[in-house]
């Protein structure tokens, strides 16, 4: 199974990510299951979907292989505490982020300017789509058709920002 989380703060489109992240996974032949979550004290938001070859019974939260962080100025150390060994992480940001712990635990991060590429797109300061774009890329099991499709139904031009975010990750 794999577990894919999704850290965001209100506004940055976590919750139209996870949703476009499971039906992206049932359209590419795999079960999901997916998870949303606000916080009641702050503007944080977060999800999982888990996804699989086999029907998934677990409700738990398991660490993640691949961690999303659309907000890297937020408390990220639980998050990155929370992805397994030699697992991923994908920051909306323009510049590397450099944090020790990464690291220390062979976690592979990469980064994308997925706000930048939300406004110059799709006109709105949205992340989830790019971010989206850039998990294919580094994430071989959901395909860009499937997320441009998953999409379709959410946003009328989310395929050049999922398009742009695949290109621009590193």
């Amino acid at each position: 199974m794999i577990v894919i989380s999704i850290h965001g703060r209100k506004g940055q489109g976590v919750e139209n990510a996870v949703k476009t992240l499971a039906k992206a996974a049932h359209i590419s032949g795999l079960h999901a299951q997916s998870l949303f979550f606000q916080s009641s004290k702050s503007s944080k938001e977060w999800g999982i979907v888990k996804m699989d070859k086999n029907f998934i019974l677990s409700k738990q939260r398991e660490q993640s292989d691949i961690s999303l962080i659309f907000e890297p100025r937020n408390d990220i150390k639980s998050v990155i505490a929370n992805v397994k060994a030699k697992g991923i992480v994908i920051f909306n940001s323009a510049e590397k982020i450099v944090i020790p712990a990464l690291k220390k635990a062979r976690i592979k991060p990469y980064s994308v300017d997925a706000t930048s590429i939300g406004i110059s797109r799709m006109n709105k300061p949205l992340a989830d789509m790019a971010m989206l774009g850039a998990l294919a890329k580094c994430f071989n099991k959901i395909t860009l058709k499937s997320l441009k499709s998953a999409s379709a139904d959410i946003y009328k031009d989310a395929g050049s920002s999922i398009d742009e975010g695949y290109k621009s990750v590193r």
